[in-house]
């Protein structure tokens, strides 16, 4: 039996001199790749900026009035090791709500059902209030919710239901000014709506 090696060659060198034609009209420009980077824990519909504390306390507002004072430091032992927000008590003031933290600039619906959701600990057991209020007179805070705080990382919930239609509410972590020298640590906030009834435990 006779091979035919001539047609298999040519073949062949027609291949490859239509890769190297394809090539060099179509040639691929790695830096014009662009990859996405996706991070874990923010979803399309987030709606809180810099909840991870990647970028320190940018976007949230640290407020101390009336005397009450805390040492806020961005340090890198959150849960799992991501970043976290630390705050020293330093003084307390007339009401433990004037040391706090806050998101502002957020956009609520009226009778709309929010989740959110945040790392929590602190140097010994205790509590802190969170809540959903008017960033405005007449600061409206009926949406709140007590939470408890212990020595360990936890995740908590607080889900809640738009009280009004606002350009201008704000989610707060306040009462943190109770006891000199408690140190708490936030971690890995989030805030979305949702269709699920809001329930308060």
């Amino acid at each position: 039996m006779k091979i035919k090696i001539v047609p298999i060659v040519f073949t062949l060198i027609c291949l490859m001199t239509l890769g190297k034609v394809f090539a060099q009209d179509n040639p691929i420009n790695i830096k014009s790749i662009k990859v996405s980077r996706v991070i874990p824990g923010e979803p399309e519909n987030e709606m809180l900026k810099n909840g991870n504390f990647e970028n320190c306390d940018s976007n949230w507002v640290v407020d101390q009035t009336n005397g009450a004072k805390g040492q806020i430091d961005c340090v890198k032992d959150g849960f799992d090791g991501y970043a976290d927000l630390r705050i020293k008590v330093l003084n307390i003031s007339d009401a433990p709500w004037r040391l706090q933290i806050y998101q502002k600039g957020l956009r609520i619906e009226k009778r709309k059902s929010y989740i959110m959701t945040f790392w929590v600990k602190s140097d010994r057991i205790g509590d802190i209030n969170v809540n959903c209020m008017q960033n405005h007179e007449p600061w409206d805070h009926s949406t709140q919710q007590k939470m408890p705080v212990s020595t360990e990382w936890k995740q908590l919930q607080f889900n809640f239901e738009g009280a009004w239609d606002d350009d201008n509410a704000r989610v707060t972590f306040t009462n943190l000014g109770t006891i000199p020298g408690q140190v708490y640590w936030i971690a890995n906030c989030s805030l979305i709506p949702t269709t699920m009834v809001p329930t308060q435990k």
